[in-house]
């Protein structure tokens, strides 16, 4: 019987993702993101700071795709929609995660 040990290998190639930073609205209870093509809900999340980073999928960073909705829950206010939202395009291999705090 063979074992083989498994160690961590870096990759050579890039892998390249979308990043959707966002600056939330202080108001703003939740938040969507949907790709307005296909009407698709993407993600639904509470927005727990100034500002939501969420990585996409890297088809989202070549054309605005996105549509992202910010919900007021205490009906003041009402919703937010910014139309035409595109991710940035980010290498995971190098990016540095410090840089996103």
């Amino acid at each position: 019987m063979h074992f083989v040990a498994v160690r961590h290998i870096p990759p050579t190639q890039p892998i390249n993702v979308g990043l959707l930073q966002i600056n939330i609205d202080p108001y703003a209870s939740r938040l969507l993101i949907l790709d307005r093509h296909t009407n698709k809900l993407i993600a639904a999340l509470k927005p727990n700071g100034a500002r939501v980073r969420r990585f996409m999928p890297a088809q989202y960073t070549i054309d605005p795709k996105l549509m992202v909705i910010m919900l007021d829950d205490t009906k003041v206010y009402n919703a937010a929609i910014v139309d035409h939202v595109q991710a940035q395009i980010v290498d995971l291999v190098t990016l540095d995660s410090s840089a996103l705090i």
